[in-house]
C-alpha cells in the first residue's frame, strides 16, 4: 500500500495546528476578558487553548471527522478511536476518489478498500480490477502487523498521532485571538482565531459551556476550505467486526489474485 495515507498528518498541520501546534502565525495579542464573559470569558485566548489541548490530548476516546473541501488533492476521514486499540470508520485517498471502511479491535483489523483504492494501491488500472474482483465484497481480515494491512489500518492511528502532537506544544499559542461566543451545530462556542504568514486562516470552536473542549478547527486558503470536528469524547467505540462470511483472510485474498 502506498503511504497516501500519511497525508492526513500534513493536513492535520495545515488545516488545524495553527495556534494550537505552531504552523506558524502573524502577530496579534489577546488580553484577558476579551470576548464574551461566558465560562471562558475571564481566560485569555492562550489559556483557553492550553485547557481545549489538555482535553483532546486526554481524552480515552475521540471521534474526529475531517474534510480537505474539493480538487485534486481532496480527502476526508470519519474516525473513531479509543485507548483500547478500538477504531472504526472510513478514510478516503487525497486524490478524491477512492475510500477503506475500517474496523480495528486490538491487533485485529478488517478494511473493505474500494475500487479507487486497488487501483491506487497497486499502480494500474488492471491489477486493481483484479484485486477488487478477489475481494468482492468481503473486508480484508487479518493482524495490523500484516503488510497489505498495516498501512491503510494507520488511518486509525491518526488520531494518536495528532493527540501527540498537540499535547505539550504551544507554539503560536500567543498569537491567537478570543473572539465573541457564537453556536456550533447548537453548541456554544468560543472562537480563537489566527492568520498564517502563508496567508491560511483559521478558526478554533471550543467548548464554552461545560468541559473547554476542543469541537473544530475551520481553515482557509487561496478560496479552499478544510475542516475539522472532535466529538465523542470519552466515548467507547463500538465495534462490531464482519462475521466469517463478510471476511476474508490475507493469504485467501492472495490466492484469489492469483488465480485471477
Amino acid at each position: 500500500m502506498t503511504k497516501r495515507y500519511g497525508m492526513w498528518a500534513a493536513a492535520i498541520c495545515t488545516a488545524a495546528t495553527v495556534g494550537l501546534a505552531g504552523c506558524g502565525s502573524e502577530d496579534s495579542d489577546d488580553a484577558k476578558g476579551k470576548g464574551d464573559k461566558g465560562a471562558l470569558g475571564g481566560l485569555s485566548a492562550q489559556e483557553i487553548s492550553k485547557k481545549a489541548r489538555g482535553e483532546l490530548s486526554s481524552a480515552s476516546a475521540l471521534r474526529m471527522k475531517a474534510d480537505t473541501g474539493s480538487g485534486a488533492a481532496a480527502s476526508k476521514m470519519d474516525i473513531a478511536a479509543d485507548n483500547k486499540n478500538n477504531c472504526a470508520g472510513t478514510t478516503s485517498l487525497p486524490t478524491g476518489k477512492g475510500s477503506v471502511e475500517v474496523v480495528k479491535r486490538g491487533d485485529e483489523v478488517w478494511l473493505k478498500p474500494d475500487a479507487d483504492v486497488w487501483t491506487a494501491a497497486t499502480g494500474d488500472p488492471k491489477k486493481g480490477a483484479v484485486a477488487a474482483k478477489a475481494a468482492g465484497d468481503r473486508y480484508l481480515h487479518g493482524k495490523t502487523s500484516e503488510t497489505l494491512l498495516k498501512q491503510m489500518a494507520s488511518a486509525c492511528d491518526e488520531l494518536k498521532t495528532f493527540q501527540k502532537k498537540i499535547a505539550g506544544d504551544n507554539a503560536g499559542d500567543e498569537k491567537l485571538k478570543k473572539g465573541k461566543e457564537t453556536t456550533q451545530d447548537g453548541k456554544r462556542v468560543l472562537p480563537l482565531t489566527a492568520k498564517g504568514e502563508d496567508g491560511t486562516e483559521t478558526t478554533i470552536y471550543v467548548a464554552a459551556e461545560g468541559r473547554p473542549q476542543l469541537l473544530k478547527i475551520a481553515s482557509k486558503q487561496n478560496g479552499k476550505s478544510s475542516t475539522m470536528e472532535f466529538t465523542d469524547y470519552g466515548k467507547p467505540v463500538a465495534v462490531n467486526p464482519p462475521s466469517e462470511k463478510q471476511s476474508m483472510s490475507v493469504a485467501e485474498f492472495k490466492k484469489a489474485v492469483q488465480k485471477g
